[in-house]
């Protein structure tokens, strides 16, 4: 996952608040798509960089953190 970020050249992003698993992001957080996923995934997900360059890993359907990646 840090290796996909940094190939998409993802930079840190606003500040979501206290982000941990289980949270829900605010929608003026931009979450990007991931599209390259090895394995294949049959979820969709979505991430966003955080302030303190965390990459947050999210379900864009209910904004919801499902993983949390120190980079």
């Amino acid at each position: 996952m840090r290796r996909y970020v940094v190939e998409e050249h993802a930079d840190a992003g606003e500040s979501a608040g206290i982000v941990r698993h289980g949270s829900i992001v605010p929608d003026y957080i931009v979450l990007r798509p991931i599209t390259r996923m090895s394995p294949p995934s049959p979820h969709s997900y979505a991430y966003f960089v955080s302030r303190d360059r965390k990459i947050v890993i999210v379900d864009p359907a209910t904004r919801e953190v499902v993983r949390i990646v120190t980079r």
